[in-house]
């Protein structure tokens, strides 16, 4: 009759183990372990007798308030049994009182898996990271990361952020010597410290929110909002440098940060053809160099990405946006953009890109107006070369300011040409809560007919990523 189900004798069985005195000769008390009693639990949650599987982790947790496969016992049977408040107790005291790897990383994923299925996904995540301290294996990584997708597809919140360190031998893109040329030719006056290359740290920090209002199967519109914040420390020799300078502005800390704010909203949607996909945006923003507020900005965008192939997309990008100075009204401009990168997926699972981007900005103010052109190239590895994940990129730049004038119009205008290039190092195994670091190393060169545009950089960043 009870072949499937378990009977309710089984509670006095294991209360009798936990609660009776020791047996004796004239005893009918029948003892069994621990371990027996909790294989009845487990069965009892397998046959959906919560009730009973409850009861039994708590005789469970008298014999040793310690244990963690009871309070795991605990919380799946309180939330079969609508207790979610009791469920999420007892998965913290599952997780605190765990031990060793395989036993702390299934104790989290439980607790992620709980907080899910109550559509609480800010603490799933935040469970699922917990978990990625303990991974016993490779295979347990890939079903974490998997579980992340998961649950980071069913949160209307997503956040990133990205902070870095970077130590820079010109943190103000300042030219690279003191002498004052265009076109070949030495001008009065010379080139003063403060504009000249500074070395020292650059520190930034990016967040970026983003909530989805809407989504069904062909579209989806997300609000969002981005804080930017750059802040640097100039070294002992910049600072001596403009010292010695007595035409030399004397620049704080504070004079070289910049802060960029933005909200927007984006809609996502397919186009007519089969993998073909498209974003409109808009945002609205503000940025301030120093302490100073520096211009106020609206800007609209429109990028199609259509599949050519299996492993090959085409991105294309339009660009419109107003900037409004907050310093002088004549510096007012109008930023167009167009752009295409090409996208492909080796055969061997690495990534390969070309990029152009043509830029036009037109202004009142002296100096503003230009016309640009950049060409860049990326490649990634897909497989790490000893737990390190490479890429490299190499960007080509070109800009012309027709109309430039130093003291009058500088003859053929200002034209500046620039070749950066980078790798990029992400440390897969030095991992803390699905968080890795990465290190960039960065150099590049601009070279300009007139030389206080001319610049070398050469930096290294660190910085911590999510590997999710």
């Amino acid at each position: 009759m009870f072949q499937h189900k378990l009977s309710s004798t089984l509670i006095a069985l294991c209360f009798t183990m936990m609660h009776a005195p020791t047996a004796t000769a004239q005893s009918d008390t029948l003892e069994i372990s621990v371990q027996d009693a909790r294989q009845i639990a487990l069965r009892a949650l397998d046959v959906d007798e919560f009730e009973l599987a409850r009861k039994l982790a708590m005789g469970l947790l008298l014999a040793d308030a310690t244990d963690s496969h009871a309070y795991t016992i605990l919380m799946q049977a309180h939330a079969q049994l609508g207790h979610p408040k009791l469920a999420k107790a007892a998965a913290r005291l599952a997780y605190q009182y765990s031990d060793g790897k395989a036993e702390s990383f299934s104790a989290a994923l439980n607790a992620g898996s709980l907080a899910f299925h109550n559509q609480k996904y800010n603490a799933a995540q935040f469970w699922l990271r917990r978990a990625a301290n303990h991974e016993p294996n490779e295979q347990s990584a890939k079903m974490l990361a998997a579980d992340y997708a998961k649950v980071r597809a069913a949160n209307p919140l997503s956040f990133n952020i990205s902070v870095s360190a970077s130590p820079s031998d010109n943190l103000n893109n300042g030219a690279n010597s003191s002498e004052n040329l265009v076109n070949g030719t030495p001008q009065l006056g010379y080139i003063n410290a403060s504009t000249r290359a500074l070395s020292g740290i650059v520190a930034t920090t990016d967040l970026q929110l983003r909530y989805r209002l809407n989504q069904n199967a062909n579209s989806r519109t997300d609000a969002r909002a981005r804080v930017y914040v750059n802040t640097v420390s100039l070294s002992s020799e910049a600072r001596a440098l403009m010292a010695l300078d007595p035409f030399s502005r004397q620049l704080k800390n504070s004079d070289l940060g910049s802060t960029y704010a933005d909200i927007g909203i984006d809609h996502r949607f397919a186009l007519g053809t089969a993998g073909a996909v498209a974003t409109l945006s808009a945002k609205l923003g503000n940025t301030w160099s120093g302490q100073n507020k520096n211009y106020t900005f609206g800007q609209v965008g429109f990028s199609p990405s259509f599949r050519l192939a299996p492993k090959t997309r085409l991105s294309l990008g339009t660009l419109l946006e107003k900037r409004w100075s907050d310093i002088a009204p004549k510096n007012d401009l109008t930023r167009s953009q167009v752009s295409a990168t090409l996208h492909h997926r080796i055969d061997n699972g690495n990534h390969l890109s070309f990029g152009l981007s043509l830029q036009d900005i037109s202004s009142n103010g002296r100096n503003i107006s230009n016309q640009s052109a950049v060409a860049n190239i990326n490649y990634s590895f897909a497989k790490p070369v000893a737990s390190i994940k490479v890429s490299t990129g190499l960007s080509l730049g070109y800009t012309h300011y027709e109309g430039f004038s130093i003291f009058g119009p500088v003859e053929g205008g200002r034209s500046d040409m620039s070749v950066t290039g980078n790798v990029t190092m992400v440390f897969t195994k030095l991992d803390v809560a699905g968080f890795v670091p990465s290190v960039q190393v960065q150099t590049g060169r601009k070279s300009s007919n007139i030389s206080r545009f001319n610049s070398n950089e050469m930096s290294v960043s660190l910085s911590i990523q999510s590997k999710f």
